[in-house]
Order: structure tokens, then sequence, then C-alpha cells
């Protein structure tokens, strides 16, 4: 776990009663974190090194760079495959993937091959690895504040 989860949780009026590895743990379901182009490719790293602390990611304009730049649609097989350990490695924790981007966003084919490939493997339903595309929309915070209230009250 890196060093600011338990620094918000320090700081701030959270569900977490300490800052404890155990306690940060069990309050997992009342975190989440997303981000708009490379703050999407960073929630996807998160995903991947620190789902034990967020149950929710919110991946918006922006592909898995896990394998190399671009790899949701470059490297999408071995994305997809590296991606697939996590819940492999964590099968008890369930977790949400609010995936999307805007239908003329550069990103969104890349997003998309990735979302499918990943949908093959064991782990990742509908349920919980989803994607929206908003019709039209380019890569603008305009398009992001639309998709973001798409899955707003699916979040927590």
């Amino acid at each position: 776990m890196g060093a600011l989860v338990p620094k918000v949780e320090a700081k701030y009026s959270t569900y977490a009663k300490s800052t404890a590895k155990k306690e940060l743990q069990q309050t997992r379901a009342h975190r989440a974190i997303g981000g708009f182009s490379m703050g999407a490719i960073t929630s996807w790293y998160v995903f991947e090194e620190q789902l034990p602390y967020f149950k929710t990611f919110v991946t918006l304009g922006g592909d898995s760079w896990v394998i190399q730049e671009d790899g949701g649609g470059t490297a999408t097989k071995q994305t997809a495959k590296k991606l697939a350990q996590t819940p492999k490695k964590y099968p008890d924790l369930g977790f949400k993937i609010l995936a999307g981007a805007g239908s003329r966003d550069p990103a969104a084919e890349l997003l998309q091959k990735q979302i499918k490939e990943m949908k093959k493997y064991r782990g990742f339903n509908d349920a919980d690895l989803k994607y929206y595309e908003l019709p039209g929309a380019h890569h603008t915070l305009e398009a992001t504040v639309t998709l973001f209230e798409h899955y707003a009250k699916q979040i927590f």
C-alpha cells in the first residue's frame, strides 16, 4: 500500500477507524479511484497493485499501459492476461471497473479492445467490468463529466 491512502484516511473522517492495513482493507468498499486519460491509466495500475484497498475503479478515456504504452489496443492479449492475474490473486475480493470513452476519442478503440479481451478471462464479467461509449464525444472534459454522470450512482 502506498502512502496516500493512510494520509487521507488519517486526515479526513472516513469509514476507516484507523490507518492500520487491516482496517483499510476492511473498508475498501467505501473507497474508489478514477481518472480521465492519464488518470485512467493510473487507475488501471492501482487496480493491478492495490485491489485490497479499493473496490471501484473508474477509467475514462484511457486503457491500461501495464505492458506498454497504448497496451489495451496494441498489446491487447498480454494486457488482459496481466490484468486477469489480479482477480485470480484475490478471488474473494469483489470489484467494479467502470470504463468509458467518447466514440470519437482516440482512446475508445484501445479501451474497447482491452475490455472485450478482459471479459474472456475468469474473474471479469458484465457485472464487475462495464464499458460505456458516449456517442459523438471526443477526448474532452465535457465528455468526461457526462461519462462520470453515467456511472455516478454505481460507484458506491
